[in-house]
């Protein structure tokens, strides 16, 4: 290799390590809000939900079973609206509550911080 292989390896080598997420510490998780379906329950599991892709509109012209992770609260046995951000689940299995979008909203988060206006506050 020469000296400008090697730059450039060192270069994407940088890029990669900045990219990547920094480790999460305990002082992190002691201080982050825990994650609340809409029934309350805070106690989740990942299951498998099977979507059929229709032969029309597969990419191989074929019928195909695609499988789904999902994450199910062990509480309602229902997914919560916080997982289901694109909305392709039926609404039998979702969770009772407003559609999110990509965004996990505060009703959804248990815990306050000191300082923080709380939604009570504001009313």
């Amino acid at each position: 290799m020469d000296q400008k292989d090697l730059r450039a390896k060192a270069a994407v080598g940088a890029a990669n390590q900045r990219m990547q997420r920094p480790q999460i510490t305990p002082d992190m998780l002691r201080n982050s809000r825990n994650v609340v379906c809409d029934c309350g329950g805070m106690i989740f599991s990942e299951k498998l939900f099977f979507k059929k892709i229709s032969a029309l509109i597969s990419s191989n012209g074929r019928e195909e079973l695609v499988p789904m992770p999902i994450i199910v609260c062990e509480r309602c046995g229902k997914v919560p609206s916080a997982f289901d951000t694109n909305n392709v689940l039926p609404a039998e299995i979702r969770a009772n509550a407003p559609a999110v979008g990509s965004i996990i909203k505060d009703e959804m988060v248990e815990g306050d911080y000191e300082g923080q206006t709380t939604k009570d506050e504001l009313s």
